[in-house]
């Protein structure tokens, strides 16, 4: 089974990336998160990664930490949860985060990634809950703001893709709406 390649990045897309590693290309799916860490193009690069195999063939889903793929496995291995689905989830929510939300039962929250809803958002709940550990940062306070400066944003008229783009670049840390409304805007 397939662990990880290492080699020399030959392409680097949003969702796409290519390692060659002995004379073999290996194309891998990747978030957008993997896609903004990887080095240039022609630079060695190491990739984790899962093999999933379904009616439509095989594809490689490649991350950047051991960390991020086991997370990746334990999504994707929960029933009516498909990789596309849980690199959608890794795209959205940080561990801690996703940890988080997961512990407080807010589907809500999880039902804002494409192509989840209400309902398999809530089963991905029921199956998670026991298979990850608690985690220390159980606070979903920032995950609600932002649901909430989304909301101001598309009423002012912003797009969903604009929205979400100014939403990574905020800061962790905690601010008032109004902070992280004017940080949005400049």
């Amino acid at each position: 089974m397939l662990y990880s390649v290492s080699g020399k990045l030959i392409i680097k897309k949003p969702k796409l990336a290519v390692i060659e590693a002995n004379g073999l290309g290996l194309e891998f799916t990747i978030s957008s998160k993997t896609f903004r860490k990887l080095p240039k193009i022609n630079s060695k690069a190491r990739i984790f990664c899962a093999l999933c195999v379904n009616n439509g063939g095989a594809e490689l889903y490649g991350f950047l930490t051991e960390e991020e793929k086991n997370l990746f496995d334990i999504i994707n291995s929960a029933p009516g949860i498909g990789p596309k689905s849980a690199i959608g989830l890794l795209e959205k929510f940080s561990q801690d985060k996703l940890f988080s939300v997961i512990n407080n039962n807010r589907a809500d929250l999880l039902a804002q990634v494409g192509g989840m809803g209400q309902k398999r958002s809530e089963r991905l709940i029921l199956e998670l809950k026991n298979k990850i550990k608690k985690s220390a940062a159980d606070d979903v306070s920032s995950l609600e703001d932002n649901l909430e400066l989304a909301e101001v944003l598309r009423a002012l008229g912003y797009k969903q893709k604009e929205i979400d783009g100014t939403l990574k670049e905020l800061p962790e840390k905690p601010m008032k709406l109004e902070e992280r409304l004017k940080k949005c805007l400049a």
